[in-house]
């Protein structure tokens, strides 16, 4: 058998290109209507209220899956919902012998956010350090941004590039000074000069200490906040929001935590959290706290809804399933993409952040190999009907590859070819 190298080369650019183009497609044209399940832990019935939304309405349930109204829900989340139970009259509220008029609610309210998208983006190698306390109300933007090195930080001059050693070598210096020890591991910054405040840069150094770097009239103010992250952390928050409360999340490779104003880590009581698949969404209230943990690996994964006090410790722990129908209907268009090729290959992941090539196998490989097979009869159906001479090296590619192969083969022709008893003297 005669192999044609260009052959090879266009059946392969052929295949791996039918791998992202069928996905595609078939997501296109089986695309399910928006759905998504929330939920939060209701200071009023001291229980979950959960809604599931779709792109025509929102419906409310309590924790037995009794209907609610929307008023009625709502209004028994005088927190999340504030503006719409200040309209209806709810404030000044009385929950748990204490008072709070909507001004506090809003004032005491926050919420954070988490997904591996975030964790496992590229990180980027220039910062921006504003100054902190600027001549006006507006954060100008800086004039260089900071890059930091093995065993330094550099301020770069971004309309020439150049380095400003005076300014570096006194911001390293003190880093230093206060026990950081470089490389950095993780930065943390608002780059947005659109803030009401600004909190600097937050660093977690060579031996996982948390450190605090502001800007104060050009100079270095340094925090050693003598925190060390007990674990590998992968990726840090810095959130500047009114509260004050919390600065931010740091995520390691087994948790995640709030590191405080106070001074502290906050360790957050999760159902064995996995920073590859887990997304947290983390409502916060002046009464009790609410985590969703979700599974963006597999939709069809329940829900963990964790209440807790303010101190973060759980009170109440429920799971929340997606409707059946939709469950089913997840797995059938798993089952049918698995039918039309074995691999596929996506420029976006749920779990990567960016552009990135996601190479992964077929979610249901009994219907991947109905599709190989299928492929394989195809194919010797086809080479019969052209009266052509059965590939050995064809139809093991198709095994590999199932229909993306087959199309290919059919478009390009065979990779291979016999030659002749002529050709082999």
């Amino acid at each position: 058998m005669r192999v044609g190298i260009p052959k090879i080369a266009v059946f392969l650019v052929c295949v791996l290109a039918l791998y992202w183009f069928i996905p595609n497609v078939y997501n296109r044209a089986t695309r399910m209507d928006k759905f998504s399940l929330s939920g939060v832990f209701s200071p009023i019935y001291k229980s979950f209220i959960v809604w599931e939304s779709t792109p025509d309405e929102m419906v409310y349930k309590d924790e037995q899956g009794t209907l609610l109204d929307k008023v009625e829900a709502q209004t028994k989340m005088p927190f999340i919902f504030s503006g719409n139970v200040n309209k209806w009259g709810g404030f000044p509220l009385n929950i748990d012998a204490q008072t709070f008029s909507y001004e506090e609610a809003k004032k005491n309210t926050q919420s954070m956010r988490i997904s591996p998208r975030y964790v496992f983006s590229e990180v980027l190698a220039m910062n921006v350090l504003f100054e902190t306390a600027p001549v006006g109300t507006q954060f100008p933007v800086p004039k260089d941004v900071v890059l930091f090195k093995e065993n330094r930080l550099e301020f770069i001059t971004m309309n020439d590039g150049i380095i400003d050693t005076e300014k570096s070598e006194a911001f390293s210096a003190s880093l230093k000074n206060a026990g950081l020890v470089f490389p950095i591991k993780r930065v943390a910054t608002n780059p947005s000069p659109l803030k009401s405040f600004d909190e600097g840069m937050m660093l977690i150094d060579a031996q996982n200490n948390l450190f605090h770097l502001k800007m104060l009239k050009d100079k270095p103010f340094v925090h050693n906040m003598h925190l060390t992250i007990p674990e590998t952390p992968l990726y840090m928050t810095l959130e500047e929001n009114p509260r004050k409360r919390y600065y931010g999340l740091i995520v390691t490779d087994r948790s995640v935590y709030l590191y405080t104003y106070a001074n502290e880590l906050v360790k957050l009581p999760l159902n064995a959290f996995d920073p590859t698949k887990h997304a947290l969404m983390i409502r916060m209230s002046p009464l009790y706290q609410t985590i969703i943990q979700s599974d963006v690996t597999d939709k069809t994964q329940p829900l963990s809804y964790i209440a807790t006090d303010i101190a973060f410790q759980p009170l109440h722990v429920k799971e929340q399933v997606s409707p059946q129908t939709l469950t089913q209907q997840f797995e059938r268009l798993e089952k049918g993409l698995s039918f039309l090729t074995p691999f596929t290959l996506r420029q976006f992941s749920s779990s990567k952040g960016g552009i990135v090539f996601d190479f992964k196998g077929a979610d249901n490989m009994l219907f991947a190999v109905m599709g190989i097979v299928f492929a394989l009869v195809v194919y010797i159906g086809y080479v019969r009907l052209r009266h052509l001479k059965l590939n050995v090296l064809s139809l093991c590619l198709i095994v590999f590859s199932g229909i993306p192969a087959l199309i290919a083969l059919i478009i390009f022709g065979d990779v291979g070819t016999y030659q002749s008893k002529r050709e082999q003297v």
